[in-house]
């Protein structure tokens, strides 16, 4: 997991949402990518801004990607790091592609995936 400038706490709060992860939906998470200011490393310490997490599953349930963003809370709970959570199906974001979106190409571009690269699909 490469975090560039996150802090330590940002990091362990990273760490601990994508075990969780991995943990609700198994082999259906294909991805969680960091984004945003954190991915880019512009970011500045001390302001306060939230950390921008995209998820991606395979075949969710109609629950699992409200599931993906609530289980943030219980981070923020735990570790007072404030994820901001975008969750697609697979499928919703190979479409986004497929559409050139702008939001599509500027998280290809900048995002830094948080799965190992074995547990990638």
């Amino acid at each position: 997991m490469q975090l560039g400038d996150a802090s330590a706490e940002a990091a362990t709060a990273l760490q601990a949402y994508v075990r969780t992860l991995q943990g609700r939906f198994g082999a259906r998470l294909v991805d969680v990518l960091l984004f945003g200011s954190q991915a880019r490393g512009d970011a500045a310490a001390a302001d306060g801004s939230d950390i921008d997490v995209m998820v991606i599953l395979d075949h969710p349930a109609e629950h699992d990607l409200s599931e993906a963003r609530g289980l943030a809370f219980d981070i923020w709970l735990t570790y007072r790091v404030l994820l901001s959570i975008r969750a697609f199906s697979r499928r919703g974001w190979q479409e986004l592609g497929a559409m050139h979106s702008l939001f599509y190409r500027n998280v290809t571009r900048e995002s830094v995936s948080l799965l190992p690269a074995d547990l990638r699909s």
